[in-house]
């Protein structure tokens, strides 16, 4: 059975929104590939209550790993990126095998941030897709221009942004996961 990155126990099988990904039963992270986290951030099947909500972000914020992690299953260093726009959620990742581990609450806390972005498109202002913009200027090679600028005219129109924005995200996230 593969070891925990954070606390070395023994990681377990569940099933979260309806996907197979890893539980460490001692500390409560979670390890799982990016397509399943793009999978899961689309998915409402799990409900919290707003105080189950505030919980589990306050949970994230006290369990964020400082300390170097190593992918249980290559045995590489995880490096530390910013979950999309959110500066205080950190996730560990593999450069290797591309898989991330989230800290006890991080995938509860990225499913309610993803959650309300998608809710609430009017908080995605003008500084917001400008800055959005610019991450997916980094993302893509110079082979993808001819996407980018397909992007670039979506986001012109204000009526699309929000239909596109977890869409984007999703494609940013995937992408700062495999890097």
């Amino acid at each position: 059975m593969p070891l925990c990155p954070k606390c070395k126990t023994n990681l377990g099988r569940i099933t979260y929104e309806g996907l197979q990904i890893f539980n460490c039963g001692g500390c409560g992270g979670h390890v799982l590939k990016p397509e399943r986290l793009d999978v899961i951030l689309e998915r409402r099947e799990v409900k919290m209550p707003e105080a189950v909500r505030v919980k589990m972000m306050e949970l994230a914020n006290r369990s964020n790993s400082r300390e170097a992690l190593w992918c249980y299953r290559c045995g590489v260093q995880m490096v530390k990126e910013q979950f999309q726009y959110w500066p205080e959620i950190v996730l560990d990742r593999c450069p290797k095998c591309q898989d991330a581990f989230l800290d006890p609450g991080e995938l509860e806390t990225v499913q309610i941030y993803w959650e309300h972005a998608k809710d609430h498109p009017e908080e995605w202002g003008d500084d917001a897709i400008n800055q959005r913009r610019e991450l997916i200027e980094q993302q893509f090679s110079s082979d993808d221009r001819s996407m980018m600028e397909s992007l670039k005219r979506r986001y012109s129109d204000p009526k699309l942004i929000a239909s596109d924005a977890a869409n984007i995200g999703l494609q940013i996230l995937f992408g700062l996961l495999r890097r």
